[in-house]
């Protein structure tokens, strides 16, 4: 095959650099006006010169002195630091970098012969595959570590937002380790033409990335993190959850969702928390407390304690959407703090005394329904 003249006349420095040609120096071929152009002629350049793509990149500073193990979010900070940062400029020059690779690797991958679902599918974390070799192991390496580079180099991201749920719940490092993962999949939906920064989308990914942890690990029974998200919708927009499926037109306008979706989230949410939660707060003691004393040998067991959830979780249905709430609000049930009887109070707009007989009505209800009185074994 004969070169392109239009390749060689327009990058002739390129077949200055030897056989290998420096990413971070290649990347400023290419121009968001003219890319198509631009990588048709190089694809066509390095294919008929046999060129390649170095992939070294320099870091600042000396690495991390950290304990790896007993300290994993300092060590990844001091690492991170090390790493430049991009301006837009520089970021969108290195995805169009990418992209190039990305053609050139389905290149190989087609010429290799394979199916089509196969040569579309972005390479995982770690180059694995039997079917690489020679030039297609090349190529794909070359796109795994400037891939890899350009999720290092928006670590920061990470890191940012991660103060937003410094009080989740859920161990810095989980969330750090979900995030990073999240950077994979935000590059395989990336379009750099759509005008759109890569760490803004990245960001994206990143946020959805911590909630979803969140919603995974910060309840002892799971609940879908499509429910919990639609709950909190219902609880942010509404202010009460609706006494009755009637009023799901109503609360679904406000939560901007379907009405079989607010009833779908009403029926598959549960009501799940801590046996050492307290109880009480102007008593003082646990829901463990009120079931056993704590110096008694024959404790509840796991077994005991994942049945005494799922029969309280049935009890509380019987009761209506506000003494529902005041329970929630005293006893901490979905997830919130313990409220006292005058905070309770202060969020309805009612007097202390008020929310005392609301609290002792649903209580009363409870017990003598056929799951207060399932309960009372547990006493």
């Amino acid at each position: 095959m004969v070169p392109a003249p239009s390749a060689q006349k327009r990058f002739p420095w390129l077949l200055e650099k030897g056989s290998r040609v420096p990413f971070e120096e290649l990347v400023h071929v290419f121009e968001a006006g003219t890319f198509e152009e631009d990588c048709r002629d190089m694809l066509s350049l390095f294919d008929d010169f046999g060129l390649e793509v170095g992939c070294k990149f320099a870091r600042s500073g000396m690495p991390s002195v950290a304990n790896k193990l007993q300290d994993p979010v300092g060590w990844y900070r001091q690492e991170v630091r090390r790493i430049p940062e991009m301006d837009q400029a520089s970021e969108m020059r290195f995805c169009m970098g990418l992209e190039f690779l990305w053609r050139r690797l389905r290149s190989a991958r087609l010429e290799a012969g394979w199916p089509a679902e196969d040569i579309e599918s972005f390479p995982g974390k770690d180059v694995f595959d039997s079917r690489l070799s020679g030039a297609l192991l090349r190529r794909t390496r070359e796109f795994v570590e400037v891939r890899n580079e350009l999720i290092e180099r928006n670590l920061h991201i990470v890191l940012i937002l991660l103060r937003r749920y410094r009080n989740s719940g859920v161990p810095q490092e989980d969330l750090v380790q979900e995030a990073n993962a999240s950077l994979f999949n935000a590059i395989a939906g990336f379009d750099f033409t759509r005008g759109v920064r890569f760490k803004t989308y990245a960001g994206f990914w990143v946020h959805q990335a911590f909630l979803k942890a969140i919603y995974d690990q910060s309840r002892t029974v799971r609940v879908p993190a499509y429910i919990q998200k639609a709950m909190k919708r219902i609880r942010d927009r509404s202010g009460a959850i609706p006494e009755k499926e009637s009023d799901c037109e109503t609360i679904s306008e406000a939560a901007g969702l379907s009405a079989e979706e607010v009833k779908k989230a009403l029926k598959r949410n549960r009501y799940t928390f801590s046996l050492d939660r307290v109880a009480d707060a102007d008593e003082g003691f646990t829901f463990l407390e009120l079931i056993a004393g704590a110096d008694e040998a024959s404790g509840v067991d796991l077994g005991e304690r994942s049945a005494l959830l799922q029969r309280l979780s049935e009890t509380l249905g019987v009761l209506d959407s506000r003494e529902r709430r005041v329970l929630e609000m005293r006893f901490g049930l979905s997830g919130g703090r313990v409220r006292t009887l005058s905070e309770v109070g202060e969020v309805l707009g009612v007097s202390l005394e008020r929310v005392r007989q609301i609290q002792e009505r649903a209580l009363d209800r409870m017990r003598s329904s056929r799951g207060g009185r399932l309960l009372a074994q547990y006493a």
